[in-house]
């Protein structure tokens, strides 16, 4: 592409790089071409235009993600087979109407936090709080968690410190808002309307509550789990993998029944290794949705 380049910022953290990345598609006439990560919770954006349109946006990005933790990237005139080599030949496919949350007054709020207990409780803080919707949970390299919601730009403000305040007591947190966020970086992410509370087998049947025993090894979490399905009348819901070892037994019940099995849990647990848990009381369905919890069955 001659006269024209290809940049890009690589940002440590889900929050920092969506701060940069809507505000490099903001600050010139750019074309995004791919969202991409090596792991390890860093994100990059790519984009092409004229050379000082690409260098505008990179600019405009590193300064949005945090010099600290933003690594910028201009190529002027690209050798040729370069965006073939990187994956970007392809432009990203035009949404067929604008995509959700990108609309006037609305906006994209992002929570990061180590382990799925902090995100758990982040989520259930922030649809507590607002008038938002959960739009992505995703484990984004070592024990880093993200957790997207969106609504209106007041509601999402509130929703994001609520969710900062209810998880900084168990991790460290990153957080950002985007207000009118990009369509084109939206589009990318793939954010967009989840799915619906109810579906074939009818609304989702609210849980009383909600417990989360996270622990660090296979042996701790099969004795937790264990110990937790003998203490009390529980029933298993889902068992996920977090990240460094991690892994999360999920359980359901009434409110003092998931007490005393995430304390037995966490008693046996304990003993063999590191452990976090939660109880979460009347989860919302978004919460439940989210976590694939969803559905009569679930």
């Amino acid at each position: 592409m001659a006269g024209g380049a290809i940049g890009s910022i690589e940002v440590d953290g889900y929050a920092p790089f969506l701060q940069g990345a809507d505000a490099m598609l903001k600050a010139a006439n750019v074309q995004p071409l791919k969202v991409d990560s090596p792991g390890v919770a860093l994100m990059s954006l790519y984009v092409q235009g004229d050379v000082g349109a690409v260098r505008m946006a990179v600019e405009a990005g590193v300064a949005a993600a945090g010099a600290s933790r933003a690594l910028p990237l201009v190529l002027a005139n690209p050798g040729p087979g370069l965006a073939a080599t990187l994956g970007l030949s392809g432009a990203p496919a035009a949404a067929p109407s604008p995509p959700a949350w990108s609309g006037p007054g609305l906006a994209i709020g992002a929570v990061q936090v180590e382990g799925a207990v902090a995100a758990i409780e982040a989520t259930d803080a922030m649809v507590k709080a607002a008038n938002v919707v959960p739009i992505k949970f995703q484990w984004i390299g070592l024990a880093w968690h993200v957790v997207c919601i969106a609504g209106e730009i007041g509601a999402v403000r509130v929703a994001v410190d609520a969710g900062v305040a209810a998880a900084e007591r168990v991790s460290p947190v990153l957080s950002c808002l985007l207000a009118n966020p990009h369509p084109d970086l939206v589009s990318l992410l793939g954010f967009s309307a989840p799915p619906s509370p109810v579906g074939d087998g009818g609304a989702v049947r609210l849980r009383s509550s909600l417990g989360v025993l996270e622990t660090r090894g296979l042996a701790a979490s099969s004795e937790g789990t264990d110990a937790m399905l003998k203490s009390a009348r529980v029933t298993p819901v889902r068992y996920l993998r977090c990240g460094l070892a991690w892994l999360a037994s999920m359980v359901t019940g009434e409110v003092g029944a998931v007490t005393a099995a995430v304390s037995a849990g966490s008693a046996a647990a304990s003993r063999v290794s590191e452990v976090k848990s939660c109880v979460v009381a009347s989860p919302s369905p978004a919460l439940l949705i989210m976590l694939g919890i969803g559905g009569s069955n679930g």
